[in-house]
């Protein structure tokens, strides 16, 4: 078990004690004095698999909250998708949908404002040689694409995707 944040004593022992009771991968929270997520400990990786494509979890990812709910958002993603050559995932994360959508046959243009996010999708994408690109919202949106979907997370809250990324 690794533990990141500084926690003493008590607290230590009753997150430690969280982790093994629930079998859990990682406890992170929003960071008390800064913009960001704070991983307080860390037991394994935290993984998922995407289409068939392992994916890292980036410390303040997301996903939904059970295997059917993820299984019924991407079987609908991609029966909206079927015969689309080129799509857009905005607010795609990891690549709960990019990844699907890539493996489907579908050029994907992906944008997030989480930057751990993408580039573990870029890194997975590649990895699995699936045609994910990372992308400005902007940029994806002026491709002609024939899909777009996007999901925003809890992380997002106002911001608007206005990264660029090689």
């Amino acid at each position: 078990l690794r533990t990141v944040a500084r926690i003493g004593g008590k607290g230590r022992d009753a997150l430690i004690g969280l982790i093994a009771t629930h079998d859990l991968a990682r406890v992170s929270r929003a960071h008390p004095r800064q913009d960001g997520i704070e991983i307080l400990a860390e037991a394994r990786p935290a993984r998922l698999v995407f289409g068939g494509v392992p994916v890292s979890l980036s410390p303040g990812g997301f996903s939904q909250a059970t295997a059917d709910g993820e299984a019924a958002l991407t079987s609908f993603v991609l029966d909206a998708a079927k015969g689309v050559k080129t799509a857009a995932d905005l607010y795609c994360g990891v690549g709960a949908f990019a990844l699907p959508l890539a493996k489907a046959g579908c050029r994907v243009y992906a944008a997030d404002i989480d930057k751990a996010a993408i580039a573990i999708l870029a890194e997975a994408g590649r990895a699995a040689g699936l045609n994910v690109k990372r992308s400005h919202i902007g940029l994806a949106l002026q491709k002609r694409v024939h899909a777009i979907f996007g999901s925003r997370g809890p992380h997002h809250g106002n911001h608007r995707v206005n990264q660029t990324f090689d």
